[in-house]
């Protein structure tokens, strides 16, 4: 009898270790239960108000029973994946590595948009760290702040000496809430900036704009024909090119005032329809109101 318990052990075991030995690690992996009891909705530790496993909030929640023979015939497609699946995966490898390059690509136009840029070495200190700001500073505190623009401008020394006057053009800043020692700081700061060296440099066409590597040239668009010959930018006159604009355009209003340029019926044409907004329109409406305040305005658009 004991023999035979022996051999029946040893069988046992035998067949244990064989079919231990042929699952694979997906089956060895699925223990032999019924039922998979799993704890949620709470952490394995507990906390200052005991919440964990076997917390009222902790649920118990049973999934289906797995069989090993119910899993033979899918091993291989959760194990190994189909080929449709590779190629899915290749696509996604592709398309990473496709919008990775535009990232790449992207960046690099951006590097070389900002290498275009000049390089300040020594960049100058912000006008906010400079003492000249500083003193203006307390200046509007102490002085500014409790001094009402009606008490101002009871003085008429402070009133007349906010006043200028340059080539017909005149402006007062008088109602402005500074006073005289507010000026002087103010021309101070202005002195400290270097800013008459600035606005020069933009009269005299150098590149000031250095984001666009280019001269800002508003100013030449008011400059007299007697300034032509005083301002190059990339050798190129400047002013000459304007001057020569403007005589362009002087030809065209002449011919269209005096009849020389017609509309489609071949008459002379009398009235204009001006389509636009801001300063596509305002500019115009406003050269219009000006030259038609004087006879000689008057007359010239007639065309006499």
């Amino acid at each position: 009898m004991m023999k035979e318990l022996l051999w029946f052990s040893l069988s046992a075991s035998l067949s244990a270790s064989v079919q231990s030995f042929h699952l694979s690690p997906f089956q060895q992996a699925v223990p032999p239960l019924s039922t998979h009891p799993l704890h949620s909705k709470a952490s394995s530790r507990k906390g200052r108000r005991g919440f964990g496993l076997g917390h009222p909030t902790s649920k118990k929640v049973s999934y289906p029973p797995i069989h090993l023979d119910e899993v033979d015939d899918d091993i291989d497609s959760q194990i190994f994946p189909l080929q449709d699946d590779l190629e899915q995966q290749l696509n996604t490898h592709n398309t990473a590595n496709h919008n990775n390059n535009n990232n790449i690509n992207a960046g690099a136009r951006v590097s070389e948009f900002l290498s275009n840029i000049p390089r300040v070495l020594s960049p100058p200190p912000l006008v906010s760290s400079t003492q000249e700001w500083r003193k203006l500073q307390r200046h509007a505190a102490q002085t500014i702040k409790s001094t009402h623009l009606r008490e101002l401008l009871q003085d008429p020394v402070r009133c007349d000496a906010m006043f200028a006057e340059h080539d017909g053009v005149y402006f007062d800043y008088s109602r402005q809430q500074v006073t005289l020692e507010t000026m002087d700081l103010l021309f101070d700061l202005a002195e400290k900036q270097e800013l008459t060296k600035r606005i020069q440099a933009m009269v005299n066409g150098e590149k000031i704009n250095f984001t666009e590597d280019r001269a800002v040239l508003h100013t030449a668009l008011r400059a007299s024909k007697d300034k032509i010959g005083t301002v190059f930018v990339d050798d190129e006159d400047a002013i000459k090119e304007v001057h020569d604009v403007l005589d362009q355009i002087k030809q065209f209003t002449e011919a269209f005032r005096s009849g020389h340029i017609t509309g489609y019926t071949g008459k002379r044409m009398r009235n204009i329809v001006s389509v636009g907004i801001g300063g596509s329109y305002l500019g115009p409406e406003f050269l219009h109101e000006v030259l038609k305040t004087e006879e000689e305005g008057i007359s010239s658009s007639l065309g006499y």
